[in-house]
């Protein structure tokens, strides 16, 4: 599987700027599906078209096994039930995001439930990552703050890469350069923003 620094050289090489991004990880979906659960507009609009007050975009790519999602504003991420509702067609899917207030958030869902989601994951309690999977448990722990701790502690890895690197975990998708660079020029579809947490 791949680790962040592998994903990171990836992310690098395709010029993607993962400071503000969403990533939406799909195993078993066609692009239409994920399209269509998204709640995206089936007409196309270019990057500069978008109404960013209200709105963001997402390009969509089929990738081996599966399906990519791109949005580039951190502010579109899916809400709960569209999480659940895209696992249900390959059985597992995933979501990686980061904004401009450096939000990271990962969740995960398998066979149409929400396995485990947080808005900022790197500073759940304790008790909060109980149902995050075993496996996921060291690479998770990398990036996140025990915020109990006696002295102020940095994570180790990169909350963003470890988010998008624990997503491909998930699904067993892994995104290559062409994917990505395919995705970045992709044509778009504009969403609605701030779903996520209502």
């Amino acid at each position: 599987m791949v680790t962040p620094e592998q994903l990171e050289a990836v992310l690098d090489e395709a010029e993607l700027d993962w400071e503000a991004l969403t990533v939406v990880l799909v195993a078993g979906a066609t692009r239409d599906q994920v399209l269509t659960t998204l709640g995206a507009s089936p007409e196309p609009a270019a990057l500069g078209d978008v109404d960013w007050d209200h709105a963001s975009a997402y390009a969509v790519v089929e990738i081996a096994g599966g399906v990519l999602a791109l949005e580039h504003s951190g502010y579109a991420d899916p809400s709960l039930d569209v999480l659940a509702r895209l696992s249900s067609f390959g059985g597992s899917a995933a979501v990686a995001r980061s904004n401009i207030k450096a939000q990271d958030r990962f969740g995960c869902a398998a066979d149409g439930e929400v396995v485990f989601d947080a808005a900022e994951y790197p500073f759940v309690e304790v008790e909060e990552k109980q149902p995050l999977p075993s496996r996921l448990r060291p690479l998770f722990d990398t990036a996140w703050v025990d915020l109990d701790a006696p002295d102020d502690v940095e994570p180790e890895a990169d909350p963003t890469l470890v988010a998008i690197t624990m997503a491909c975990d998930v699904t067993g998708l892994e995104p290559t350069v062409a994917d990505l660079e395919r995705a970045r020029e992709a044509t778009y579809h504009q969403v609605p923003v701030l779903t996520y947490l209502g």
